[in-house]
């Protein structure tokens, strides 16, 4: 049996699928940053979260060391559509 690489099987992809593909890895890879990355970036304190979520700074910390994206995404877009 031919053993078949991944590598090979890309290359036989049309180019409007492989892009698709990229395009989800992407995003894929965007979201494994930390909650503490993320909010860095962001320019915002654990303070400015916990606010915003109704949460306390202990809360918040534990969220960052959770890497608990999908809290995060609420409390962004929270303090996003505020602004």
């Amino acid at each position: 049996m031919m053993t078949t690489t991944l590598k090979s099987r890309l290359k036989k992809l049309p180019a409007a699928r492989l892009k698709k593909i990229n395009k989800r890895a992407k995003e894929l890879i965007a979201q494994e940053m930390t909650l503490r990355d993320l909010r860095k970036a962001l320019e915002l304190t654990q303070a400015n979260i916990s606010s915003n979520m109704n949460y306390s700074n202990i809360i918040v910390t534990d969220l960052s060391l959770k890497d608990s994206f999908q809290e995060l995404e609420i409390a962004i877009n929270k303090i996003i559509s505020h602004n």
